[in-house]
């Protein structure tokens, strides 16, 4: 907040945004350039289909669960990762569950002699490999904030380990479902696969963040010239109230 205050020209995400960036930013231009994150998955997301990296570990596209978890809150407390494992189990019982270990929770899981039984414990992956295993999930169980936003915009369900989210847009707006650290819910992640909602990709989540953001600060640094900066108007179009659909 402090360097939101501080700052002469503030950046947002988009405008579901603009409460709290109005908030933090009231006396500070504020515009709307999108999600630079999603930039870089828009970018490689080609790729990471063509890749389907899940043949490698012999599964079906979107016949599996994937795990990714990471934060201390969770994988720091032995009594929640035992009980977020067991939550595991039970979704193992309906779909194949595959958890890339994070070189910190395989610390921790080493530290309650974990066996992989019906879960599927596989090494660290690359970006592109692990956005690949994305793109073929049924569902994403995660702790990871980035992750929300990334099975937004791919349409693939995502279940947060977290009590709250930084991401609100993903939950009111996307595909992400927040079951707070419960890690007992998790054994209802089958049955609310069958009755997740498609969601949409939030305004200025596709791909032009970066553009927006140069051609904005480089208006804000020569806005005392004379010489009018020149934008293409597919980057520079005002703020849409319309949802764009997830893509199929």
């Amino acid at each position: 907040m402090l360097s939101s205050a501080l700052s002469m020209s503030v950046y947002s995400p988009g405008a579901v945004n603009v409460t709290v960036a109005l908030v933090r930013a009231a006396f500070t231009k504020l515009a709307f350039v999108g999600n630079t994150m999603i930039d870089t998955l828009l970018a490689n997301v080609e790729k990471a289909r063509e890749l389907q990296a899940w043949r490698e570990l012999g599964l079906e596209n979107r016949g599996y669960v994937l795990v990714t978890l990471h934060r201390p809150a969770l994988v720091d407390d032995p009594g929640l990762m035992r009980r977020t494992l067991r939550g595991l189990e039970e979704i193992a019982h309906e779909f194949p569950v595959v958890f890339p270990v994070h070189p910190r929770t395989r610390e921790r899981l080493n530290e309650l002699v974990v066996r992989e039984s019906r879960i599927r414990l596989v090494p660290p992956l690359s970006y592109t490999n692990f956005l690949s295993l994305q793109t073929g999930a049924a569902a994403v169980v995660t702790d990871s904030g980035g992750v929300q936003e990334e099975t937004t915009v791919l349409g693939i369900p995502c279940f947060t380990l977290r009590d709250n989210t930084e991401r609100p847009v993903t939950v009111t707006h996307g595909t992400n479902v927040v079951l707070g650290l419960s890690p007992e819910r998790l054994k209802d992640v089958p049955e609310l696969l069958r009755k997740a909602r498609r969601g949409v990709v939030p305004p200025f989540w596709d791909g032009l963040a970066g553009r927006r953001a140069a051609f904005a600060i480089e208006e804000f640094v020569y806005a005392d010239e004379t010489a009018t900066v020149k934008t293409p108007a597919r980057v520079r179009r005002a703020v849409s109230p319309a949802l764009s659909p997830v893509p199929a």
